[in-house]
């Protein structure tokens, strides 16, 4: 199975995680010379009780939480801007209030919202609070992932103890989500009173998996499990031509929502999935308001040359999303659960899948489905003693439940493809063998089969009694060198009133009632002769 494609998504925004550092502000040692600043990027699945905040040390808590590469982080000089601020003389901030402003103006340009006028100044990027002081991507780091390290970051500018910025600006392909805004004010000063001079913190979001499941097979209202069948040692969801299946999307909503134009869910099946309908799209218990997006079926989203479009998708669907009501759920799940039946088109042993892809204008994520699989088997009906193919030979199936099998024809192959069950033997569709005598089923779950001849040919003796076969992974599409089935089953009859020929297995029957004969006349001739003697 192919291993499935992760998307993370942010669920919330910790914007006050990493404390506000202003020491440096509000008085204390100085700082003297460079400091070295390293964050750690982490992937949370569970954020702690009680939010666990930087103190600039290298917190080992975290040691067993796994790191996250090519993350990158822009950090800002913002000394200026914040000291303007907290020395103005009217309507000056606290350098608490300083920070947090920061803070809360960062955080919206991330989510796009900007521009945003705040104390005199329009904010509209990161570079509105000062200057870009580096540019760093996480990576493995003595063992570790997720390190970045701005190396020798000024301690003092213009006379003022530094302060800073870092913004996460870029992740890689298959994450959504982002780490709030953080700022870090000089001097930081450790357990001994002293400044930092090295100085580690944890941006910190909680991640959650996007995901596309396949949750079962729908019978009646009830959504029940789907057998398995195992491939190349690999569990597989084991399918019928007809099957209803159920499916779900997960797709957390990103905080950088409010930058994109567009956003929209594309499902794309192989051959073997058509789509039914969109039985819902809920946040939590939540119905989502179905006037904000659209579903179309047969379509996908595209966007080319950053002009979105639709195009032909055959058998998916998509839905497109309004923005406006998407940024109301930034940090939650919305879970797309859709149904989709298994088609005559699919082919046994070949798996058949419906992949997903989540949109951000440009920025695709893909999302693979689980694997299905189906089986199929071959048979071909000859005459016993000469080989001869017979045509037209009618038989029908019984399942391992005891049930009998219904077909239709497929008008091209010629082969039988499967079509529920029906209510007795009798009612149960007679498929026949085609040129060749060749006789082929496919679309149905792995098993222990039988095949009942129910019309024999003219001239033929009947069988009477079923012949056994097994549906597994490989029955229909193994071949041998010659082009023919690995597992095809001959089925022989005999002729009316011939004999079999030499060798065969019907001569043993014969000869042994011969024999029997033989024996028993020559019993009765001794017997006679000692009568006649006596």
């Amino acid at each position: 199975m192919k291993d499935k494609s992760k998307l993370f998504g942010l669920l919330a925004i910790i914007t006050m995680l990493v404390p506000m550092f202003v020491g440096g502000i509000v008085g204390g040692a100085a700082t003297d010379g460079n400091v070295d600043i390293t964050l750690h990027k982490k992937e949370f699945t569970t954020l702690p009780e009680e939010p666990i905040k930087n103190d600039g040390e290298v917190m080992n808590q975290f040691a067993n939480v796994p790191g996250l590469n090519d993350v990158t982080f822009e950090a800002y000089n913002i000394t200026d801007i914040v000291y303007s601020w907290i020395t103005r003389t009217a309507d000056s901030l606290t350098a608490e209030e300083a920070v947090k402003k920061v803070v809360e103006i960062s955080t919206k340009i991330q989510n796009g919202e900007g521009p945003v006028t705040e104390e005199g100044t329009s904010f509209s990027t990161f570079a509105n609070f000062g200057s870009l002081a580096d540019t760093k991507t996480t990576a493995t780091v003595g063992g570790e992932k997720g390190i970045a390290k701005f190396a020798n970051l000024p301690g003092k500018t213009n006379g003022k103890d530094s302060v800073f910025l870092f913004v996460e600006t870029a992740q890689p392909k298959n994450v959504v989500g982002r780490a709030a805004p953080m700022v870090v004010s000089l001097p930081l000063l450790g357990e001994d009173e002293e400044p930092l001079t090295d100085i580690h913190i944890y941006p910190k979001n909680l991640i959650a998996d996007a995901e596309k499941g396949l949750d079962g097979i729908i019978d009646g209202t009830t959504v029940k499990d789907l057998p398995t069948l195992t491939v190349d040692g690999v569990e597989h969801k084991n399918v019928a031509v007809g099957n209803l299946l159920q499916y779900h999307i997960d797709v957390p909503i990103p905080d950088k929502i409010g930058k994109v134009t567009h956003f929209f869910v594309n499902d794309i099946p192989t051959n073997g999935f058509k789509f039914e309908e969109v039985k819902s799209i809920k946040v939590g218990d939540e119905n989502y308001n179905s006037e904000k997006y659209t579903i179309t079926a047969d379509k996908k989203g595209v966007i080319t040359n950053n002009t979105y479009g639709a195009v032909d998708n055959k058998n998916g669907f998509m839905v497109k999303f309004d923005i406006a009501e998407a940024k109301k759920y930034v940090g939650k799940t919305v879970r797309i659960t859709y149904t989709m039946t298994v088609a005559k088109e699919i082919v046994p042993d070949d798996p058949a899948t419906n992949d997903a892809t989540i949109n951000f204008d440009s920025e695709v994520h893909d999302l693979e489905g689980p694997d299905g699989y189906t089986g199929g088997y071959h048979f071909v009906k000859i005459d016993k003693n000469s080989e001869k193919t017979l045509e037209g030979v009618g038989f029908k199936v019984e399942a391992p439940d005891g049930k009998f099998v219904n077909f239709t024809q497929d008008a091209t192959s010629k082969e039988w493809v499967f079509n529920g069950f029906a209510a007795s033997k009798d009612a149960a569709t007679e498929i026949t063998s085609g040129a060749g005598g060749k006789l082929t089923i496919r679309g149905l779950l792995k098993g222990a089969y039988k095949l009942h001849e129910t019309t024999a040919k003219e001239d033929y003796v009947p069988l009477t009694a079923p012949v056994n076969f097994t549906i597994s992974h490989g029955t229909y599409k193994d071949l041998e060198e010659n082009g023919s089935p690995t597992h095809q089953k001959t089925v022989e009859n005999i002729k009316k009133g011939i004999l079999p020929s030499t060798g065969g297995t019907g001569i043993i029957a014969f000869l042994a009632v011969g024999v029997a004969l033989m024996a028993g006349a020559f019993i009765w001739y001794r017997k006679s002769k000692v009568n006649e003697e006596v």
